[in-house]
């Protein structure tokens, strides 16, 4: 009987009581499904940023350690650090969903050289734009984005660089500690 793995070679599959989603080995070295929470009959795919590969229209994405900042605490004390990027820049995920998804729960970076940035599932807007300026380095705490019963198939969530707050040092930079997916 032949496994997933013979099956789904190059896919990573998250499996729970249902499959929730798969991301392409190039964009992701570790996914981690929670444990089911006892009130939701879904698992929960955790994907750490600083395990992810993503596509960047400019500059380049490493993990940065992030545990020498106290001030808040980042889950694996590490990030994805997008550097190099400028307004109009992109840094875009490809997913490819087996189930449909009713939210992306996720959480970035705050920090005085960080930018403004609009979050775009399939291009089209999650919310307002987030200002990453803060004073501290910080993390803006889970950030939840209905998807309006995002349907099974390819698809693409983006991190698209708006420009900075002003009192922000010039840099735009950009850091991802993790993303959630919720069936």
């Amino acid at each position: 009987r032949a496994g997933w793995r013979e099956l789904w070679p190059r896919t990573i599959c998250v499996m729970g009581l249902l499959t929730v989603f798969a991301v392409r080995p190039s964009y992701a070295d570790e996914v981690i499904t929670e444990p089911e929470q006892a009130d939701s009959p879904v698992s929960q795919a955790v994907i750490e940023g600083e395990s992810l590969h993503p596509h960047v229209t400019a500059g380049g994405t490493q993990p940065q350690p992030m545990s020498a900042f106290t001030q808040d605490q980042w889950s694996g004390d590490s990030q994805l650090w997008w550097l190099g990027a400028r307004p109009g820049d992109k840094l875009t995920l490809e997913l490819d969903v087996f189930q449909a998804i009713e939210s992306v729960e996720l959480s970035l970076t705050r920090a005085r050289d960080y930018a403004i940035v609009q979050i775009e599932l399939d291009g089209h807007p999650l919310g307002a734009p987030i200002d990453l300026y803060n004073t501290q380095v910080v993390t803006t705490g889970l950030l939840s984005f209905a998807t309006p019963e995002l349907k099974a198939g390819k698809h693409e969530l983006s991190f698209a660089i708006l420009g900075a707050n002003p009192q922000a040092v010039k840099s735009y930079l950009f850091g991802l500690d993790f993303i959630r997916f919720r069936g």
